[in-house]
């Protein structure tokens, strides 16, 4: 519907989205990152949520006036609309990239991508609801990349781009041409069933709370399960930062060792299983890239609660209580780790004890300067060990930051889904009540849902 609609109309508020530029602007040889463009963000926005609530009635009140023999869209749906198209433009302000990847996107996939954020809203639209909402955000994202093309900055920095991402992609090619272990090796038949086993082992986590007649049922896809968290750097006085806030992804670009920090029940444990069956799939996106071709260990020190030394690479298998400890090769880990193919999840600083801490940072520094090209995560609670605990092995920390409410009510509707999938029933086909009470991090969001039960 909204293909069909001038670009007059849509164009002037597209354009309102984004800050003006200015006259006599320097051409700039890097591109822009995209929510510094949006005009609700920085000391330059001229707009606010309300303003863009506003521009999202005019683009369906338009849309709709130049199809005037299209289905109509009854007053509820219409609201729905308008929230959900909201929401998708304003995550043009969360988004994590720059003008010139955005295009290199297309405007398909920058849609799908912005559309995510509009998830709940969508849910229970009607269908012609629906299809004016996607051709809505179809046709805003083809009017955004036509804006930032147009930019006087655009063309210098891409073809500035263009250049790194030839160099980048030779580099990426000769990485992992590297990585990969001799065809038809011992070690490469291992290496395959090992990632698959991990795939297994770690691709689904159990639905928290939920009373079953057939417990092993309850269990749902880690893609599904996994929330993108929002971590925070640490001040040097040990603050968190309110200005340095990432999405895991952007968080863990380029890094290479890091200690993650967070309550109970903060999702620290599940982030390590999605890095791991990521890396199992070789599923990354373009922001953690450079893990690709690695190989994943999962060190759960609470296993090592009542052993007196932590383990060698070859031990590693066993101390995650894999099936498949006896089947590796001789000296298999070591080889991984040594060819800087390794991932090494170490889950658990808090559930060791006081007097153990002091050996495992002895035992970190070890595998640390044994395989210094290994990618290293290292999880805790805030209490367990100091601010700057492993800064002297070259390790960054992050804070698990508290669910904001866009991400409660996220992870809230995929509970239910889950939920309602085990139970082998629609949503349509119950109500659920509610507790009314706040909660910040996945395991509460899980408690909140498990005391307010389906009713029927």
């Amino acid at each position: 519907m909204a293909a069909r609609v001038a670009s007059t109309l849509i164009k002037p508020l597209v354009a309102k989205l984004f800050v003006r530029e200015e006259n006599g602007a320097d051409l700039v040889s890097k591109p822009i990152r995209v929510s510094k463009l949006v005009s609700w963000h920085g000391q330059k926005r001229t707009l606010d949520e309300r303003d863009v609530r506003k521009i999202s009635e005019k683009l369906i009140s338009r849309t709709l006036a130049a199809n005037p023999y299209e289905p109509a869209v009854h007053d509820g749906d219409r609201i729905a609309v308008v929230d959900a198209l909201t929401k998708t433009l304003l995550s043009l302000g969360d988004l994590e990239m720059e003008d010139v990847q955005a295009v290199h996107l297309g405007h398909v996939e920058l849609a799908r991508k912005l559309s995510r954020a509009a998830d709940d809203s969508t849910r229970n639209m009607s269908a012609d609801a629906t299809n004016l909402y996607r051709s809505l955000v179809d046709v805003c994202c083809l009017h955004i990349l036509q804006f930032f093309t147009q930019r006087s900055s655009f063309i210098p920095a891409t073809l500035i781009t263009q250049t790194r991402m030839i160099d980048e992609t030779m580099r990426r090619m000769e990485v992992l041409t590297a990585r990969l272990p001799a065809p038809r090796s011992q070690d490469a038949d291992f290496e395959q069933r090992y990632l698959e086993h991990l795939g297994l082992k770690y691709g689904k986590l159990a639905i928290f709370g939920l009373d079953l007649s057939a417990p092993g049922q309850a269990r749902w896809p880690l893609d599904t399960a996994y929330l993108s968290l929002e971590l925070s750097a640490q001040n040097r006085d040990g603050g968190v930062s309110a200005t340095h806030r990432f999405r895991v992804e952007g968080a863990l670009t380029g890094k290479h060792r890091v200690v993650l920090r967070g309550p109970a029940g903060s999702g620290k444990t599940t982030l390590a299983q999605w890095l791991a069956v990521s890396a199992a799939q070789n599923d990354f996106d373009d922001e953690l890239a450079f893990l690709r071709g690695r190989v994943p260990f999962i060190l759960p020190l609470r296993s090592l609660a009542q052993e007196s030394t932590l383990p060698t690479a070859h031990k590693f298998l066993a101390m995650a209580g894999s099936m498949l400890d006896g089947a590796q090769p001789q000296g298999w880990a070591d080889r991984v780790l040594h060819s800087g193919r390794g991932i090494i999840l170490v889950d658990g600083i808090d559930e060791i004890s006081e007097s153990k801490r002091l050996l495992t940072k002895r035992w970190l520094t070890e595998l640390t300067e044994t395989y210094p090209r290994t990618f290293f995560l290292v999880t805790t609670r805030p209490s367990a060990v100091p601010i700057g605990w492993a800064a002297d092995l070259g390790f960054v920390e992050f804070d698990l930051l508290p669910l904001n409410q866009r991400d409660v009510d996220k992870f809230v509707n995929r509970w239910h889904d889950a939920a309602l999938s085990t139970l082998g029933t629609s949503r349509s086909a119950l109500r659920w009540s509610s507790t009314g009470q706040p909660c910040t991090s996945p395991c509460g969001a899980s408690q909140t849902c498990t005391s307010s039960p389906p009713i029927p």
